[in-house]
């Protein structure tokens, strides 16, 4: 007896969540993605110079900076 109410208790738990389909992803999914890729990456570029001015050139500073941009 105890064993039936408990079965009848028990949350269904192990349902996967449910993934989006095709118009979803291309539409709100990958435009978000995408953006995420691109601000990631300019954060590292700019993370990247910034210690490169300050250990590798500190002397050129922003003329290096400059310079890079240029070419």
């Amino acid at each position: 007896m105890a064993d039936s109410r408990r079965d009848v208790d028990r949350p269904d738990a192990a349902q996967p969540p449910r993934r989006h389909g095709l118009l979803y992803n291309l539409l709100w999914g990958g435009p978000w993605t995408l953006a995420g890729m691109v601000l990631s990456s300019l954060l590292l570029s700019l993370l990247i110079e910034y210690v490169g001015i300050t250990f590798f050139w500190p002397g050129q500073g922003a003329g290096h900076s400059e310079a890079v941009m240029n070419t």
